[in-house]
């Protein structure tokens, strides 16, 4: 019990401190009278707090519901109510006191104008935690709405316990591997993350200035960092910045990336600049805790661009509009059955019917089969842009305008011309020293797009809009 747990930047934390902490947070929500199902607000950023508040709701007996840090009061209020919370743990203590009216409120600070830490941590040495009758549901997640409001997905403990299981199955993941803790833990990647090294017994490792390349690095090099999971823009910036370098990372054997598609050239730099380093690309969604499928690294050069085959339990095809699935690489919606998917959307049986239809997911990704099983994502159905009566994937021109060597990022979206006609625009990231041209980006473009899916007006950025979670808000007019 004396293995690190969590690395911060200004503490660590062992197995034994979690647990105790846990078991803490357990009793005190039982002494304050939760009961099995309860919903459980935690307003937290990683850290010990989230982890032993997270850990003690399920303890308890309680469903946790995480929510972003970020996210105000008037957001919390909302979610409040859609998911009918009577428990609200918050970092912040002003949005806390705001809610008292509304909420049972437990300051997870360190200092104590409210609920005192030290009092939650010494139930656990007082009071043991009683035996509750534990509901099927574990969580609700909410979406990063990306496509409208979001949507709280309901996992129960055995869709989560069946995901873990299958992504370990794949990752190999071991006690002593120590993970890069920079995904929020409140969406369903970074949950993911905790959940897989929570099982194995292995370290998680953070720092508060995490969003800044050098603290990057330093973290890498000074924790002895064995996995980085991260998304498609947390890469392109180390990338950019010179930051990754097998020879001072010498502890670093695998990376993952999900949350939206990893341009090849992006996937080929990574593997040029980290020699033996397995490269693990993913592809999911909350709605399936976490994960679908995954590309085993020995197979990205067979299937360049795919997120690879279902993960175990997990079943995939790809449905015509008409409802009857579709043939090897024949393209349509992604649909997905097994035992690690959501209940539904909870509190909302209309959108639920929707989505989960004949028990197949919905996933709202237009991607194909190829004849072994591989999926390989075109874009989000509702993503798709209707420029001069064609139909264009703002993806497919991503992944070209990052092919050029001084481009960072690019997102492409509609537009609206002076003459008032819908045209396709352009942001484009350059990298750091770059001498950008909006003529070069059209001209490359040209050189491997049909001319209807080249940019007409190109805009240079220093970053791309994206949601909480790191998925890009593409701008329907511009």
């Amino acid at each position: 019990m004396d293995r690190p747990f969590l690395l911060e930047d200004h503490a660590s934390w062992t197995w034994g401190d979690a647990l105790e902490l846990s078991l803490g947070a357990a009793a005190k929500l039982l002494e304050l009278g939760i009961r099995p199902g309860d919903r459980v607000i935690l307003h937290l950023s990683n850290s010990i707090y989230y982890a032993a508040w997270f850990f003690g709701t399920l303890l308890a007996g309680g469903t946790a519901v995480p929510l972003h840090p970020a996210l105000r009061q008037g957001e919390i209020s909302d979610v409040r109510e859609g998911s009918g919370a009577l428990f609200l743990v918050d970092q912040v203590f002003e949005t806390a006191r705001a809610m008292e009216e509304d909420l049972l409120v437990l300051w997870a600070g360190k200092e104590d104008p409210g609920p005192r830490w030290e009092d939650v941590r010494n139930l656990s040495r007082t009071r043991s935690v009683p035996e509750t009758e534990k509901p099927g549901l574990a969580m609700i997640l909410y979406t990063s709405g990306t496509t409208g409001a979001p949507k709280g997905a309901a996992l129960s403990h055995r869709a989560l316990y069946e995901n873990t299981t299958a992504i370990l199955s794949y990752l190999g993941l071991r006690p002593e591997d120590r993970v890069l803790a920079a995904l929020p833990w409140c969406f369903a990647y970074g949950n993911s993350v905790l959940l897989t090294h929570a099982r194995v017994g292995g370290t998680l490792v953070t720092d508060r200035n995490i969003q800044f390349p050098p603290v990057v690095r330093r973290v890498l090099e000074e924790k002895a960092v064995t996995g980085i999971p991260a998304v498609p823009p947390f890469f392109a910036t180390l990338l950019s910045r010179g930051r990754l370098d097998a020879k001072k990372l010498p502890h670093l054997r695998y990376i993952t990336v999900a949350g939206g598609a990893l341009p090849v050239p992006q996937l080929e730099k990574l593997r040029e600049v980290l020699p033996g380093v397995e490269p693990w690309v993913m592809y999911g969604q909350t709605e399936a805790c976490a994960r679908l499928s995954y590309m085993p690294p020995a197979e990205l050069d067979s299937h360049p661009g795919s997120s690879g085959r279902p993960i175990a339990g997990i079943e995939l095809k790809v449905m015509r509009p008409d409802g009857t699935f579709a043939g090897p690489g024949e393209a349509g919606e992604v649909v997905a059955r097994g035992t690690s998917l959501m209940d539904g959307y909870y509190g909302d049986e209309e959108t639920t019917a929707r989505t989960i239809v004949d028990g197949w997911l919905h996933t709202g990704d237009l991607g194909k089969l190829s004849a072994d099983g591989f999926v390989t994502i075109i874009d989000r159905i509702k993503a798709i842009l209707k420029v001069d009566g064609f139909r264009v994937s703002p993806l497919e021109v991503e992944r070209v305008i990052s092919k050029i060597d001084w481009v960072e990022e690019a997102m492409v979206h509609s537009a609206v011309s002076p003459e008032g006609r819908e045209i396709l625009a352009a942001k484009v990231v350059p990298k750091p020293g770059a001498e950008p041209s909006e003529q070069a980006v059209r001209l490359f473009c040209s050189r491997e797009l049909a001319a209807y899916k080249v940019p007409r007006h190109v805009e240079f950025v220093e970053t791309l809009p994206r949601t909480a979670g790191g998925k890009l808000l593409r701008a329907k007019k511009a």
